[in-house]
């Protein structure tokens, strides 16, 4: 049976409230019906609250008020004057943070922090035997904490409970969060370890008592965190991570689902707890009210089954989809610049060593860029985005694949030489969705040195991929920006289209061999078929580092494809395309 979902959003006031994902999309209350009864987000907080304090005091072995100095009866202070003597204070140091008082509870009021090179560790004595550990978080309504700028993990006895844990993405600001883990001890001490990814981690307050609880997997978003935007025509990758204290990550199942509306999307279990919901709006999928979102839902499970009453074993979300009207820009790439550019309509992407862009094979050809000394431009893209350009290092072929639904599409190249001084001393061609647009093209024969050169190319996608490819003649290609701005629709398309329920049953009938695979792979159909067989190879990052595609109009039940002598080994994440449908196999490359 599928649990209930809610969603938690925020009203035109920004207060907090609760909305049924079972209710139509788009749809505020500030109240929720559980059980025919109604309740606002402060009566639910209340609840829970009473449930919590439903256990005794006198049944706590520990209760530490982190980084804070009041200390009622059965709680210990952790303050600078006497910190907790159960944490690595003489390592780490002290240092708090203060939030806010939460209905009276006053160990939300200050949290320890740990902004040290070293990890923040508790060890606290107790007989062996079953344990419940309560931890507390809350970040303060005035903290210079945003999304990502504080990710840490969490070990308990030595075992992940909690994987780059982000309290503001989680959360929000001034708004706690607890969560209960349940430990078996067998060396007379309780250890808990606070490991900093990412700027520094934060604990508020531990609680332990004598017991023991079912423990479900924990997702590390909340419905805070899963409020997106995305505009028509783009692709939008929400990954999900996924743990679970006493089960191998290998029990772990995650699902996605938009509920309502029929937005293309698939959700990718790659399994021991790591996924992607990919969602891929088309051009009618705005709604003619641009204040409704559609509702989706993310759940994780163990062998156990799926469950609603747990910590963080689901969360639901918000997905507003922007209007793409024709004539508007879907992407823009900064090619070989770090630089964001802000535009209208769609901003000039990243695309540097440290981050390159998704789209392009960068896991093949590498990363290298040329700086320009542009003293005027005559073309539409914005000065700064010429001033360098991505150029292909001669490990293989520059491609670029960017997912688009089917349609008219207009591509802008811009282009700008500096390395070389005179015609002839850099040649290439340059394909879009397979046909040649610029044969032997040469920068130079048709503008000088450090003046930018545009090139626009109009062109059909019927295959939900709009594919640019940089062919070396002479010295390599060199490409300094991209734009894709869509026409229209097209009539008659027969492309591809993201996984849906029609095509959900083909995910189980293709399979692939040998795997772990050498120099070959080998996709096997559930029938004979004449359709054009796609394969790409993703690593963790999403580049491609490897495509090829089999045209054979020959029948055919298995289908072989030689993989490149410079594919490095490791794990990548397979996607193949037949007709109308595709399937993703993690495949390990030895």
């Amino acid at each position: 049976m599928k649990p209930l979902f809610y969603l938690v959003t925020k009203n035109a006031l920004g207060a907090v409230c609760l909305v049924s994902c079972l209710a139509v999309y788009g749809q505020q209350k500030n109240t929720v019906s559980i059980l025919n009864k109604t309740h606002t987000l402060e009566e639910l907080q209340t609840l829970r609250k009473e449930t919590n304090q439903q256990v005794p005091a006198s049944e706590y072995l520990y209760r530490v008020n982190a980084g804070g100095w009041k200390a009622p009866a059965s709680w210990q202070e952790d303050s600078k004057a006497n910190p907790s003597p159960y944490v690595n204070n003489d390592v780490i140091g002290y240092q708090s943070a203060r939030a806010a008082t939460w209905r009276g509870d006053f160990y939300t009021e200050k949290s320890r922090v740990n902004m040290s090179t070293s990890n923040m560790e508790w060890d606290f004595p107790v007989a062996n035997g079953s344990y419940i550990v309560t931890l507390h978080f809350i970040e303060g309504r005035n903290t210079s904490q945003t999304v990502g700028s504080r990710v840490f993990d969490v070990e308990v006895e030595g075992r992940l409970a909690m994987d780059d844990f982000d309290v503001v993405r989680f959360t929000g600001k001034a708004f706690p969060v607890y969560f209960d883990v349940s430990v078996e001890v067998t060396d007379g001490n309780l250890d808990i370890d606070f490991i900093t990814e990412k700027g520094s981690s934060l604990i508020s307050a531990i609680e332990i008592r004598p017991g023991s609880m079912p423990m479900e997997p924990f997702i590390s978003y909340n419905s805070y965190g899963l409020e997106f935007e995305v505009k028509e025509g783009t692709e939008m990758r929400i990954p999900i991570r996924a743990t679970d204290y006493d089960s191998p990550s290998d029990a772990i199942k995650l699902e996605g689902e938009i509920v309502e509306g029929n937005i293309p999307y698939v959700m990718l279990d790659y399994g021991h707890g790591y996924g992607e919901l990919i969602i891929r709006p088309d051009y009618s999928d705005a709604p003619s009210n641009d204040e409704l979102s559609y509702l989706f839902f993310i759940s994780a499970e163990d062998e156990g089954g799926s469950e609603t009453d747990c910590n963080a074993c689901w969360a639901t979300g918000a997905l507003k989809i922007i209007d793409t009207p024709g004539g508007s820009p879907v992407y823009r790439v900064n090619a070989g610049d770090w630089e964001v550019m802000k535009a209208p309509q769609a901003s000039w992407e990243e695309d540097s060593h440290a981050n390159p862009h998704r789209y392009v094979n960068n896991g093949v050809i590498g990363f290298a860029a040329a700086n320009h000394s542009i003293k005027s431009n005559s073309t539409d893209a914005p000065f700064k985005v010429l001033t360098k350009s991505r150029v292909d290092n001669g490990r293989g072929e520059m491609a670029w694949s960017f997912p688009v639904p089917d349609g008219s599409y207009t591509v802008n190249l811009y282009f700008v030489e500096s390395n070389f001084n005179h015609p002839g001393e850099r040649v290439f061609d340059v394909m879009v969705e397979g046909s040649t647009v610029l044969n032997y093209f040469d920068i130079l024969s048709e503008t000088g040195v450090n003046k930018p050169l545009q090139k626009t190319i109009v062109t059909t996608v019927t295959d939900n991929y709009l594919n640019i490819d940089f062919l070396q003649r002479k010295a390599n290609p060199i490409i300094a920006a991209i734009e894709v701005i869509y026409n229209g629709q097209i009539t008659d398309t027969t492309g591809l289209k993201v996984v849906s329920a029609d095509s959900k049953p083909l995910q189980k009938t293709i399979s692939v061999f040998p795997n772990p695979v050498g120099d070959h792979l080998t996709v096997v159909l559930p029938e004979a078929s004449r359709q054009v067989i796609t394969i790409r190879l993703l690593d963790d990052t999403n580049q491609i580092m490897y495509e090829s595609v089999d045209t054979s109009d020959v029948a055919r039940t298995e289908v072989k494809f030689n993989l490149s002598t410079r594919l490095p080994r490791g794990l990548y994440h397979a996607e193949i395309s037949a007709g109308k449908s595709k399937k993703y196999v993690k495949v390990i490359k030895k």
